[in-house]
């Protein structure tokens, strides 16, 4: 059971962090691009136009690439120190549900791919899988 759980960290943990990584990029590239609008529309117009605060996607992204490495934090703390295999996860989520929350709801296209609050949720559900892969191959060290 622990080489099955460490292939299950190894993999989700990793997918977490990319796709983590990628929403936070796609978060910032976002908040450049709204926040040179903002230079031309009022706060009226941004409004009715529904876009976001720059600010707002900007915290996102800083937060998300935090999850990103937490979760390649957590695949090192998994080899490394088993005993805070629990703590690192705790954090790791709790970054990965705050990305969420930062993160507006934002349609991108058709071609600009998921949105960064799916991809926070993607990533959420990855270090998820990847926090129980780690606590398997833990528990299965301990015994």
């Amino acid at each position: 059971m622990k080489i099955v759980g460490i292939i299950l960290a190894a993999l989700m943990l990793l997918g977490s962090a990319v796709v983590g990584a990628t929403g936070s990029n796609k978060s910032m590239d976002l908040s450049a691009e709204i926040g040179a609008a903002a230079e031309v529309l009022s706060a009226e117009q941004m409004e009715a136009a529904g876009l976001p605060s720059p600010a707002r996607l900007k915290l996102g992204g800083i937060v998300g690439i935090i999850a990103a490495l937490g979760a390649l934090a957590l695949l090192l703390v998994t080899f490394v120190q088993r005993d805070k295999v629990l703590l690192v996860a705790g954090v790791t989520m709790a970054c990965c549900i705050l990305a969420i929350l930062l993160y507006p709801g934002i349609d991108t296209g058709p071609t600009e791919g998921m949105a960064p609050r799916t991809q926070a949720v993607v990533a959420l559900l990855l270090a998820g899988l990847g926090a129980a892969g780690a606590l398997l191959a833990k528990r299965a060290s301990d015994t």
